[in-house]
């Protein structure tokens, strides 16, 4: 029987202290938001320490892009024929990522931090690239901490809204998927012409 984050989530209270940072820590390494929103939520709720909970999401999300630097690291250079970098490789972006990921590769770090979808290549290409391991720690370590507060708030925010403006929420969320999709269909259209 495989068990969902949900699932997994749902049923966090009930287990001891240890086994709840455990658990915490894994499905936030490998499902970042979600599980932190959930955990958070649960926290919200009394069911879940709020130091246990943010000590096992700063570990669990820590450790695993510590890990996918160390991997790129190991990898070294061949690993830039893998697919996951073919794109960067074709378009002429790599040449240009490995110029300045000794001088700015921190920010590029920082960034992915906040941006999902970019996180497990800029993160093993950090590594590939051979960005000094104390500039990476210091930059996950900090930008890991910024994004932790930044996704509590922005769940408070959302939860007072919805119980005291459920209208004015539902307009905004209805107005950034407009946004979206309005930005999308301008990049590929930028694209289009650009070939």
């Amino acid at each position: 029987m495989t068990l969902s984050t949900h699932e997994i989530l749902r049923h966090l209270a009930q287990f001891p202290p240890m086994v709840q940072f455990f658990l915490i820590a894994v499905s936030s390494a490998f499902t970042e938001e979600v599980a932190v929103i959930g955990v958070l939520g649960l926290v919200r709720a009394g069911r879940v320490s709020l130091v246990l909970a943010l000590l096992a999401i700063f570990n669990g999300t820590t450790l695993l892009n510590i890990g996918l630097y160390l991997g790129g690291r190991f990898a070294g250079k061949k690993a830039l024929n893998w697919k996951l970098f073919r794109k960067y490789k074709e378009n002429g972006t790599l040449d240009a990522l490995h110029r300045h990921v000794g001088k700015e590769g921190w920010v590029a770090v920082a960034i992915s931090r906040f941006v999902p979808g970019t996180r497990l290549a800029i993160f093993a290409l950090s590594g590939i690239l051979g960005m000094e391991l104390h500039v990476y720690l210091v930059t996950i370590i900090a930008s890991t901490v910024v994004w932790m507060l930044m996704v509590m708030g922005l769940l408070h925010v959302v939860i007072e809204m919805a119980r005291d403006q459920p209208v004015l929420l539902a307009g905004l969320v209805v107005a950034l998927g407009i946004g979206v999709i309005v930005f999308l269909r301008q990049k590929n259209r930028t694209k289009k012409t650009d070939l």
